[in-house]
């Protein structure tokens, strides 16, 4: 699960259900939760903590392209911002 830290994710459920985030950290209970943020709603100092069977991954971390490293929240909500982007183009 350490390896997932960068990977792009979809909420699949819960209220946030439909946004996109970057797993940034792993709780350190067993409980299978990450620490998603998006740079907007959860900050990279306040990340929301998730279950994994509730993300759907669009992008693993190992791809440089599509994985953050850490840096400010506007930085990750640009490049989450840029990930849609690139998603909507490929759709449609």
């Amino acid at each position: 699960m350490e390896g997932c830290i960068g990977s792009v994710v979809r909420s699949i459920s819960g209220r946030d259900r439909k946004r996109v985030f970057v797993i940034v950290g792993v709780c350190n209970d067993s409980t299978g939760r990450v620490l998603v943020a998006d740079g907007m709603l959860h900050s990279l100092s306040a990340p929301k903590k998730k279950n994994l069977r509730h993300l759907a991954v669009l992008a693993a971390a190992e791809a440089e392209e599509t994985s953050f490293s850490l840096g400010t929240d506007e930085e990750l909500y640009s490049f989450i911002k840029g990930f849609e982007k690139a998603e909507k183009e490929k759709i449609g």
